[in-house]
């Protein structure tokens, strides 16, 4: 059973393998109100499986639709300059 929880960690606990921070365009609705959740799937269900039946079960209940894409992202390393990291051609 899940208890108060908000809808946008359940997706990224539950439904994806995305990290919280590169999830996008989560309506406030999803970040504030909570839900409790009472839910059983079949013993010995996979990771894959797992994640598809929650996610049936968003769109469902709640109507809630997701899809995943890859995306371009530029990270920064705060201590790059201190490390001296460098690129180097592989040979």
């Amino acid at each position: 059973m899940i208890t108060n929880m908000p809808i946008s960690v359940l997706v990224w606990s539950r439904v994806t393998s995305v990290p919280a921070r590169d999830i996008i365009g989560v309506p406030d609705w999803a970040r504030v109100e909570r839900y409790d959740i009472a839910a059983k799937g079949p013993a010995g269900a996979s990771r894959d499986q797992q994640r598809a039946m929650w996610r049936a079960m968003l769109a469902d209940r709640m109507k809630l639709v997701a899809h995943e894409e890859q995306r371009e992202t530029r990270r920064i390393c705060p201590c790059a300059q201190a490390c001296r990291w460098t690129t180097r051609a592989a040979n």
